[in-house]
C-alpha cells in the first residue's frame, strides 16, 4: 500500500508566482500563502525540506525580508499551527514507525520498546492506582504515619 502523504505538506515549498522584492502588499494584506507555506516548512523535518535547510534560504526563495519570517515566529498562534501541521505530517509516517518497533522488539525482545508497541496498540496499562476517596488521609493521619515510619527507620 503506498504511503500517505500530507495534502498540505510538500517536500518543498513551491516557488510563488510572483516576488514581492521584499515590498510590502499595496493593500496591505497579510502574505497568506507565502506565511502558511512558512509554517508547513518550519513544522517539516531538515531531510523533507528539500534544498532550502534555513530561514534564510526560505526568505531568499520567497523573496521575503528574514525579519518577516522572525515576526511571524512571535506572533500569537504560530507554534501552535506548526504543532498541529507537524502532527499531521507524521500521522502519515505512524505505520512505518510502528512496524519498525514491532520488527525491534521481535529481534532484540527489549521490554521498553515492547511496553511502548503495546501502549501505541493500547494494549498496555501502567498499574493503576486506587484509592478510596470515602475515607480520604486526613493531613493529621498523614503526620501520624510519617511520624511512625520516621521512627521505624531510625
Amino acid at each position: 500500500m503506498p504511503k500517505k502523504e500530507s495534502k498540505n505538506l510538500k517536500s518543498k515549498p513551491a516557488k510563488p508566482a510572483k516576488k514581492s522584492g521584499g515590498k510590502k502588499p499595496e493593500n496591505g494584506t497579510k502574505k497568506t500563502a507565502e506565511k502558511l507555506d512558512f509554517i508547513l516548512w518550519t513544522a517539516m523535518s531538515m531531510i523533507d525540506r528539500g534544498q532550502i535547510k534555513t530561514q534564510k534560504q526560505f526568505a531568499k526563495h520567497y523573496g521575503l525580508d528574514p525579519a518577516t519570517l522572525s515576526r511571524w515566529k512571535s506572533e500569537e498562534g504560530f507554534w501552535e499551527e506548526v504543532t498541529k501541521q507537524r502532527k499531521n505530517f507524521w500521522k502519515g509516517r505512524a505505520g512505518d514507525v510502528m512496524n519498525a518497533l514491532y520488527n525491534k522488539c521481535v529481534r532484540k525482545g527489549n521490554g521498553a520498546d515492547a511496553k511502548v508497541f503495546l501502549q501505541a496498540i493500547g494494549d498496555f496499562e501502567e498499574n493503576v492506582k486506587v484509592t478510596n476517596p470515602d475515607n480520604p488521609l486526613t493531613p493529621e493521619k498523614q503526620k501520624e504515619i510519617m511520624n511512625a515510619f520516621e521512627k521505624w527507620k531510625k
